[in-house]
């Protein structure tokens, strides 16, 4: 019998081909920008982590150093010292915990706590009629209670002193 449309065997079976390459080829193409966008989210993932992270620890030294500073003007007087820090946060609830010159600050935005210690030491090698030193040990944690940043500040009180 002779075939009278024209078409051979042969272009039946290369067309099947053609479209079984294209139909491949499109499917590796769609899994390349699949693979490639999975790459892209985990590396935004990842900053983003690290920008939150940063962000955290930005805010805790602000906090520390605002602490700081409170403590250095106080000049070892704690109740200045006190009054300071309500004056330098009044959005956080400060508390006084069971030692004697121990503060807390609680920042509702944020989640921040702020543990302050001061210590008062006898130091015999400084000549005076009092001398001590004053250290403040700040201790801020994050929203996620963990230790973001920690801070010692120490001063030698200058009232009744030599200026």
């Amino acid at each position: 019998m002779i075939d009278t449309s024209g078409k051979s065997e042969y272009s039946t079976v290369s067309h099947r081909s053609g479209s079984s390459l294209f139909l491949l080829e499109l499917i590796i193409a769609v899994g390349f920008f699949a693979v490639a966008g999975v790459v892209c989210i985990n590396m935004f993932l990842h900053a983003h982590r690290v920008s939150a992270a940063a962000r955290e620890k930005t805010e805790a030294v602000r906090i520390s150093q605002n602490c700081a500073e409170c403590f250095l003007a106080a000049d070892g007087d704690d109740d200045e010292f006190h009054s300071l820090l309500q004056k330098a946060f009044p959005e956080a609830a400060l508390s006084e915990k069971e030692a004697p010159a121990a503060y807390e600050l609680l920042f509702s935005e944020g989640g921040y706590r702020a543990i302050l210690t001061v210590e008062h030491t006898e130091d015999n090698s400084i000549s005076g009629s009092e001398p001590h030193l004053n250290t403040l040990h700040i201790g801020v944690n994050g929203s996620n209670g963990e230790e973001v940043y920690h801070l010692d500040v120490s001063d030698f009180p200058q009232k009744g002193g030599s200026s």
